[in-house]
C-alpha cells in the first residue's frame, strides 16, 4: 500500500501549513533521522527516503541530498495529513511524475497519485486516467463529487478512504477492480450506483456488490437505519461496513458463510445483529468498536470467533457461544466492560486468559 515517489527533478508543493495541523506523528523505524525541515530514513544502497515533512509551509523544495544521502524516495506518508495543502506542482522536466491543476500523477497521467487533502469543492478526474492510487484522495474532507471517466479500470485500496463530503459515487462500466477500504469512511456517502453494463460490479439499493450480488462490496458510509443482507450474498466483503455509524441493526442470512475482517468494525450505532446459520467464521475485529452493541445471536453453524471479534463492544451485556463454536481467539471480548454474563457451549477447547479482560462487569 505504500506509494514511493522517485525523485530525479524538483518536486515542488505549494503549501500553507503550520505545525498545529499535523497532529501526532505516525511512528517511524528506528533509523529514521531529522534534517531541517524533514525526517527520513538512509537505505540500503546509501540513499535517503524523506518520511515526514516538518516544515512551516510555503513552496517546499524537495532537496537533492539530506545530511549527505542522496533523496530518491518519497513515503506517502510524508505529506499525509497535510490538511491545507491544495496545490501540487511537478517540474516539468520529472521524467516520472506530473500534475494538473495542483493534483499528481505519473508522468504520462494514467494513474492519479495524490489529490491535496486542503482542495475542495468538485473533481473530474483526466479521461487519461486508467488507475486511481492508493489513498489517492483519502481524507480530502472537502471533496463534495468526483466524476470517474470510463477510461478508469482500477481504484486501489483506500483511494476514498475518510472523504466525509461525498454523497454519491457512480462506477462506471470501465472499472473491473476495487481496492479493500476503497470507500471506507465516507460518512457522508448514501449511495452507489454502478453501470448497467460494468461487467465486475453492481448495485442494488445504494449498496455496492459484484456483479452477481454473492457478495456484498461496500455499504454506503451515510446510510442510517437497520438493513437486511439480500439471500443471494454468500461473502461480505472485508472493511465492508467499518465505520457506518448510522447503521442501527443488520440481519445476515444464512446464505452468508463467513464475516470478514472488521466487517462491522466502528459500527458504534449497530444495536443488534443477527447472525445466521449458515456462517461459520466470524473474522479478525469483525465487530471491534461496535460499543452501541447491545444484543448479538450467533448461529449454530460458528465454529471459529477470532481474535478481537468483539473487543471494546461495551454496551453488549450477556452472550451465549454455541456448541458448534471449538475456537475463540486471543482478546475476543477484551474491554466489553458491560458484559456481565457468558454462557460457553459444549464444544470450546482452548480459552485464551486474554479472551475477557477488563470485562469489569463480567459476574
Amino acid at each position: 500500500m505504500k506509494q514511493i515517489l522517485k525523485r530525479t527533478g524538483a518536486l515542488l508543493l505549494s503549501l500553507c501549513l503550520t505545525l498545529s495541523v499535523w497532529g501526532v506523528l505516525t511512528p517511524l523505524p528506528a533509523a529514521a533521522a531529522a534534517s531541517g525541515d524533514y525526517l527520513y530514513t538512509v537505505n540500503e544502497d546509501n540513499t535517503a527516503t524523506i518520511t515526514k515533512y516538518l516544515g512551516s509551509g510555503g513552496d517546499v523544495t524537495i532537496p537533492d541530498t539530506l545530511d549527505g544521502h542522496t533523496v530518491t524516495e518519497i513515503d506517502w506518508y510524508a505529506f499525509k495529513d497535510c490538511a491545507v495543502l491544495t496545490s501540487i506542482v511537478v517540474d516539468v522536466n520529472n521524467p516520472n511524475f506530473s500534475s494538473k491543476d495542483g493534483v499528481l500523477f505519473n508522468k504520462d497521467q494514467t494513474k492519479l497519485i495524490r489529490y491535496p487533502q486542503g482542495k475542495s469543492g468538485n473533481y473530474t478526474i483526466p479521461d487519461s486516467v486508467t488507475e486511481i492510487g492508493d489513498l489517492a484522495f483519502s481524507d480530502c474532507t472537502g471533496l463534495t463529487s468526483v466524476t470517474i471517466p470510463d477510461s478508469v479500470t482500477w481504484i486501489e485500496g483506500g483511494a476514498f478512504d475518510g472523504c466525509t463530503g461525498l454523497t454519491s459515487i457512480i462506477i462506471p462500466d470501465s472499472v473491473t477492480s476495487i481496492g479493500y477500504e476503497a470507500f471506507s469512511g465516507c460518512s457522508g456517502l448514501t449511495s452507489f450506483t454502478v453501470g448497467k453494463d460494468n461487467p465486475g460490479y453492481s448495485s442494488k439499493d445504494g449498496v455496492l456488490f459484484n456483479q452477481d450480488q454473492t457478495e456484498l462490496v461496500q455499504y454506503p458510509g451515510g446510510k442510517s437505519g437497520s438493513y437486511t443482507i439480500p439471500d443471494s450474498v454468500t461473502m461480505i466483503g472485508y472493511y465492508a461496513f467499518r465505520d457506518c455509524t448510522g447503521l442501527t441493526s443488520v440481519d445476515i442470512p444464512d446464505s452468508v458463510t463467513k464475516i470478514g475482517w472488521y466487517t462491522f468494525s466502528g459500527c458504534t450505532g449497530l444495536t443488534s445483529v443477527t447472525i445466521g446459520d449458515g456462517v461459520t467464521e466470524i473474522e479478525h475485529g469483525a465487530f471491534s468498536g461496535c460499543t452501541g452493541l447491545t444484543s448479538v445471536t450467533i448461529g449454530n453453524s460458528v465454529t471459529e470467533m477470532d481474535d478481537y471479534a468483539f473487543y471494546h463492544c461495551t454496551g453488549l451485556t450477556s452472550v451465549i457461544i454455541p456448541d458448534s463454536v471449538t475456537a475463540i481467539g486471543d482478546y475476543t471480548f477484551y474491554g466489553c466492560t458491560g458484559l456481565t454474563s457468558v454462557t460457553i457451549g459444549d464444544g470450546v477447547t482452548d480459552l485464551s486468559g486474554f479472551d475477557f479482560r477488563s470485562c469489569t462487569g463480567l459476574t
